[in-house]
């Protein structure tokens, strides 16, 4: 069991750059995030088969228990405010 996690990059979602490469760091660099930060978290959306929406200043996520409920988790989108492939000013807004 795993979570499965979706990025602005990813090449499931129709209307997104989808590039596979970027989508894979991005995808990597959040759930390392999660398992470093807030490991019982981590636990919690690999055990439940988690659908993670992760992006710079976004993380939510469903579990199948509950598809059509979707939880924000604003500690975690406050860790993933730049790009990890980017230098830090080159991700300023």
């Amino acid at each position: 069991m795993t979570a499965t996690v979706f990025t602005e990059w990813n090449t499931e979602i129709p209307g997104t750059e989808q590039d596979p490469a970027l989508h894979e760091a991005f995808a990597t660099f959040a759930l390392d995030v999660v398992a470093q930060t807030m490991p019982a978290f981590f636990d919690f959306l690999n055990a439940n088969d988690a659908k993670v929406v992760a992006g710079r200043h976004i993380f939510s996520y469903s579990t199948p228990a509950a598809p059509e409920v979707w939880v924000d988790v604003p500690a975690m989108a406050n860790r993933l405010n730049f790009l990890p492939w980017a230098e830090p000013h080159e991700t300023a807004h």
